[in-house]
């Protein structure tokens, strides 16, 4: 199996082998997602998705890592801001960030 993208080429690029196979996690929906997600998030976001439900996260989990890993979201309420953040509301870490990111890429279980 090809663990990068160059190595993938030189063999040719075989079908059905991923060039950047998924970062393996012990991250499930129980153990560890569904918790972050406070609910002052799932709130917010309650005309768009419902962020307290497994199946609704899994299937916008690629806008909601792009809105966590840009640090648009988790929206910081008045008289907070994304630049002034509420210490009780932080936005996600690096780490929180690429666990969300595993978890979604091995299937979001």
């Amino acid at each position: 199996m090809c663990h990068n993208f160059a190595g993938w080429i030189s063999n040719g690029c075989p079908m059905g082998k991923d060039p950047n196979p998924p970062t393996p996690t012990t991250a499930t929906w129980d153990n560890t997602i569904k918790d972050y997600f406070l609910p002052a998030d799932v709130a917010c976001m309650k005309n768009s998705f419902d962020l307290s439900d497994h199946q609704d996260v899994a299937n916008n989990a690629s806008l909601i890592y792009a809105a966590v890993i840009d640090k648009s979201m988790p929206l910081q309420m008045l008289p907070y801001t994304q630049q002034n953040l509420d210490p009780n509301h932080p936005l996600w870490t690096t780490e929180k960030c690429n666990t969300f990111k595993a978890w979604m890429d091995n299937g979001c279980k």
